[in-house]
Order: structure tokens, then sequence, then C-alpha cells
């Protein structure tokens, strides 16, 4: 079945094949990034849980009507919010970081395969089919 894309052996043989460039041994700067965001999204969640339970928290210190422990939750729930909002730009740089090592890779890997041999003169000369390879 020509043209016809879909989750099938192929599939599977070229994502082995790419996960073996962008993650190209255990100890490299791809796979402890990556790791690092994987760690980032999981204390994303602890922090996002710790958020839900400021405004409970608050009831029980405004029903109590004690200006102490006031104090304490608002100082707890802003550390909770600077934190997850710390967190989160982290996440962000972390992930970005992440998708410029990969397309680096990615396209230093296409650049190496393109000028192996004579392969740029065969696809811009040699084959008329392909206008701007």
């Amino acid at each position: 079945m020509v043209g016809e894309n879909g989750f099938d052996i192929r599939f599977i043989r070229r994502f082995y094949r790419i996960q073996k460039i962008i993650f190209p041994r255990l100890l490299s700067p791809t796979v402890a990034l990556f790791s690092t965001l994987l760690f980032l999204n999981l204390l994303e969640q602890v922090v996002i849980y710790f958020v839900g339970l400021v405004p409970s928290r608050f009831y029980k210190v405004l029903g109590d009507k004690d200006l102490e422990a006031f104090q304490v939750q608002t100082a707890i729930s802003l550390g909770i919010i600077l934190s997850i909002s710390f967190v989160k730009s982290t996440k962000s740089f972390v992930k970005d970081i992440l998708a410029l090592s990969w397309r680096r890779l990615l396209t230093q890997q296409i650049h190496a395969k393109y000028f192996l041999d004579i392969q740029y003169y065969k696809l811009n000369v040699l084959n008329k089919e392909l206008d701007n390879p």
C-alpha cells in the first residue's frame, strides 16, 4: 500500500532509528535534558496538588479568625505560587533547549548523509524530478 501512513513495522523501524540519533548514548546531554524534563513534569504535578490545597487551608484559617495563622498561611501560599511559576518556566526552558538539541542532531545526521560520497551531486544534477532537495 504505497502512500498510506500508518502504525506498522516500517514506522517502528524509523522511530527506532530516530531514537538512536536523538539519544546517542546513555550519558548524553539529550538524555540528561529529557530526564530533567520528566522530573520537572513530576514536580509540577506535586506542586499543583499543593496549590489545590491552598483554598481549603484559607477557609480553615478564616473560619477560626486566627490572624497569626492567616499570615503564616499567606506566606506558605506565596511560596507555593512562586514555586509553581519557577517549575513551569524552568520546564518550558528545558523543553525548548531539548527541542533545539534534537533538531541540531537530526539536521547534522541529514547533512552527513547528504554530503556522503557524491549524494548531493546525484540529487541535484542527475535527478531531475527533485526541485530543491
